[in-house]
């Protein structure tokens, strides 16, 4: 018997890791697998251009075949990354419009509460406490001298 070692992809596939001739139950108690006859041969593996090949096993049929899944080229990955690149960029732009807009409403929602209150509401006056005065005057000594 063989031991054929896999993880398991899905319910029905398992994608073999290991094929062992006659595994100890040491090795069969660390791995996941089942056990063909002798008689169950891997398929020949075809050299398909841009497609790697993946030993799997259909756990109902105990099958061994090969699943080719494309390979994720250099200039592809290139291409999708400055297409992710370009849709950032564009979304950045357009928040900035939204961010300069949103100041602008602001600055003229400030603008339009200012004229609907009376002037001494608008622009109130703060007493300097007595503790801050001799600050305050020299450095409106200062300001005088230049």
């Amino acid at each position: 018997m063989k031991f054929v070692a896999y993880e398991k992809v899905s319910d029905t596939v398992g994608t073999v890791t290991a094929i062992y001739q006659d595994a100890s139950t040491e090795i069969k108690d660390q791995l996941t697998g089942v056990d063909v006859e002798n008689e169950v041969e891997i398929p020949p593996k075809l050299d398909i251009p841009e497609m790697d090949a993946y030993l799997r096993i259909n756990l109902e049929t105990n099958e061994l075949y090969y699943d080719y899944i494309a390979k994720s080229t250099f200039e592809a990955e290139i291409k999708s990354l400055k297409q992710q690149l370009s849709e950032a960029n564009s979304r950045n732009e357009k928040l900035a419009e939204e961010s300069t807009l949103n100041q602008i409403a602001l600055m003229e929602l400030h603008a339009m509460m200012l004229s609907l209150m009376p002037p001494e509401e608008a622009a109130p006056t703060e007493e300097v406490p007595a503790e801050d005065a001799p600050v305050d005057q020299a450095l409106e000594e200062t300001a005088n001298e230049e």
